[in-house]
């Protein structure tokens, strides 16, 4: 399947104002050619914007697709709101769409709105309905606008622990929100496929805010797959940038540095991955029997001071070791590998700024990870309080043998955090 790739940097193509208070939108005009020459395409086009207008005011789904007409005049269409419009709004914002599509790209066949009041829109002459049979169009929006200084604080191309670093900080974010929209719903938002998020770092980095979303007709698994798809694209496109979205046909991925929608985030994400839910509705996302390796587990602590209620930074340190030995499985290769970076790290522990603890000393700490002691579970994996010998206290993050996160991803991640200035934040130990 060929991958189309469209970079809209936002404000780039500006739209003649309908009204004053009219929306910022994006458009692209395909290249299969145009209908004047024939007046049953437009016909079917009229026909296909009243159903799919009325599909998407359907409130618990906000989506639509379908066809019109036989070949060579069949037009086929997708629209889909985000999760938390209204479904009149959706409804008329597709119609709009329809309307602004035509007004933007005369008699073409192929055409495509985004409307950041929310709803996006495809209609093509080509099967777009057949998600293995046609060219994927993605559209890749730069978002330079609404802020002051485009790039996250600490950005660095020239430093490789800067673009390391915060590269990390966006996959986090990713993959925890994509992780909920496609196997985490709420009640409410379970037919959306759709979910929110915020990130915080520390009080020097903003925090992010992020939606992920798939058209509801999508089962679980290719929900996950269509946006890690899509999300692998931040790397390439996004370097660096405080905000922007990625839409594909059947999902799409957007992030910013200020709120863009409604409500209260469905997950608190902490720059570790921990996630806090939001709602008593929600439970750990499975990763379906595809995502799941061998039972080994990787464990992760580090110090910090807990005031209030849950409130923890993970600081300095990282310890790993496995949890059984001697077996032998089908991702021989993959062990070998992760074997090697651990090793690797523990040769760097003599000089390196962090504290390594026995695996016994983690196990004291939590007893032995107990229920008691679990504050929360995120996608790598879930994080317990503890208390060590000295008193002091402790997070403990164990990362599950699904986990996506590598160590030296882990490491850079909290090198990171180890730099934050924070109130809250304790003084690094002193190496063993």
């Amino acid at each position: 399947m060929t991958i189309v790739v469209v970079v809209l940097i936002l404000g780039f193509y500006p739209i003649p104002a309908v009204a004053a208070d009219d929306p910022d939108m994006w458009w692209y005009c395909g290249t299969t050619g145009n209908y004047t020459a024939t007046r049953a395409y437009e016909s079917n086009l009229e026909l296909l914007t009243a159903a799919l207008s009325k599909n998407a005011s359907t409130p618990t789904s906000l989506f639509g697709k379908g066809s019109v007409g036989a070949a060579p005049n069949t037009v086929y269409g997708v629209t889909l709101c985000r999760g938390d419009a209204e479904a009149d709004a959706c409804g008329a914002c597709t119609a709009d769409a329809f309307r602004n599509a035509r007004r933007l790209c005369p008699h073409s066949k192929d055409s495509t709105i985004v409307n950041d009041a929310g709803c996006y829109l495809r209609f093509s002459d080509k099967d777009i309905l057949n998600r293995g049979n046609h060219s994927s169009q993605v559209l890749v929006l730069m978002n330079t606008q609404n802020i002051t200084e485009p790039m996250l604080p600490g950005w660095d191309p020239g430093n490789a622990d800067s673009v390391a670093i915060i590269t990390n900080v966006i996959k986090v974010l990713v993959q925890e929100t994509a992780r909920t929209a496609a196997y985490n719903s709420t009640t409410a938002t379970a037919a959306k496929m759709y979910a929110t998020g915020r990130m915080e770092v520390s009080n020097t980095f903003p925090p992010l805010y992020s939606v992920a979303q798939c058209t509801p007709d999508l089962q679980p698994d290719d929900c996950w797959d269509c946006l890690q798809n899509i999300s692998n694209m931040t790397t390439t496109y996004f370097a660096g940038l405080q905000g922007g979205r990625i839409i594909d046909l059947w999902c799409n991925f957007r992030y910013e540095t200020y709120p863009f929608y409604k409500g209260q985030p469905m997950r608190r994400i902490g720059s570790s991955g921990t996630v806090v839910p939001t709602s008593s509705n929600a439970t750990a996302p499975p990763l379906g029997e595809k995502h799941k390796r061998r039972s080994k587990v990787l464990v992760v602590a580090a110090v910090v001071t807990l005031v209030g209620s849950f409130f923890c930074v993970i600081l300095c340190f990282v310890l790993v070791r496995k949890y059984k030995k001697g077996k032998v499985s089908s991702q021989g290769n993959l062990n070998m590998q992760t074997d090697e970076e651990a090793l690797a790290w523990g040769r760097e522990a003599c000089s390196s700024e962090f504290t390594f603890f026995d695996l016994s000393q983690v196990l004291d700490a939590t007893n032995n990870f107990s229920e008691e002691n679990k504050l929360g579970k995120g996608g790598f994996g879930p994080v317990y309080k503890g208390l060590c010998s000295d008193g002091s206290e402790i997070a403990v993050k164990r990362l599950a043998s699904h986990s996506g996160q590598g160590l030296t991803e882990f490491r850079n991640e909290i090198q990171l955090i180890a730099k934050l200035q924070h109130t809250n934040l304790m003084n690094k130990e002193e190496l063993h």
